[in-house]
């Protein structure tokens, strides 16, 4: 059941991220033609207005398109208003990171206001200080790092069905989502968001897009299959 749980965990904050896209985008004026949760042929869909809200078959995030028939429609959008796109999705999985050490200072100390609306902030900087603290590790250490097997696997056996447990563990969830989708490499926000910066300087440089686009792709697949082959390696030992 434990497993089960973190399965929707993690689909449930890449539902957050991407409906942070979405906010973000329908707050500056970017019509939105379709909202995924997970890549691939389509499971089930619905439609509401413009927008086809869709759940696809490999779960390995989520994406957000904007009504466009080219990239130069996209790029008609301003800068200012594709960057608040791009944050929309980690600044989403922020405030819930906020709102659940809200509700684990409740639960877990006596009620105070201080716990609810100022302490999280302090916890949240905190935690994100860790996380960024760890990234070199990812680089000199990358036998230790766990794809979406893994995670269930070892989040599973630590939460169980432990309510504090289970909040800590969403906490660090979404703080990974919003750390990792922050990564300067496209095609994630963060790549997406350093290209725009790069585009105020020179608008000629939006043309990097494409090729640097499929090069992340290439390097986030190979990931994903190297953590996939390791994971699976430490399930049969």
């Amino acid at each position: 059941m434990s497993y089960l749980l973190i399965l929707f965990l993690i689909g449930l904050f890449i539902l957050i991220h991407e409906m942070g896209h979405y906010a973000a985008a329908r707050r500056v004026g970017i019509p939105v033609a379709l909202l995924s949760i997970g890549f691939g042929p389509k499971i089930w869909s619905f439609r509401r207005e413009r927008t086809e809200f869709r759940l696809s078959c490999i779960p390995l995030g989520g994406y957000v398109v904007p009504v466009i028939n080219s990239e130069a429609d996209f790029y008609a959008f301003s800068v200012s208003q594709r960057t608040i796109f791009s944050l929309g999705g980690p600044v989403a999985n922020l405030i819930v990171a906020l709102f659940l050490f809200a509700i684990l200072n409740l639960v877990t100390t006596e009620f105070s206001l201080y716990g609810i609306l100022i302490k999280p902030f302090a916890q949240v900087i905190s935690m994100i200080a860790k996380l960024i603290s760890l990234i070199p590790l990812a680089i000199t250490r990358p036998s230790e790092l766990s794809g979406i097997l893994g995670i269930v696997s070892v989040g599973g056996a630590f939460v169980g069905l432990n309510a504090e447990k289970i909040l800590n563990f969403s906490i660090l969830l979404s703080l990974n989502f919003a750390i990792f989708n922050l990564i300067p490499i496209l095609p994630l926000d963060g790549g997406k968001l350093l290209l725009y910066a790069l585009e105020k300087l020179d608008a000629r440089l939006a043309r990097l897009h494409m090729p640097l686009a499929l090069t992340g792709w290439v390097v986030l697949l190979g990931l994903f299959f190297y953590l996939t082959f390791q994971d699976i390696q430490r399930l049969v030992r």
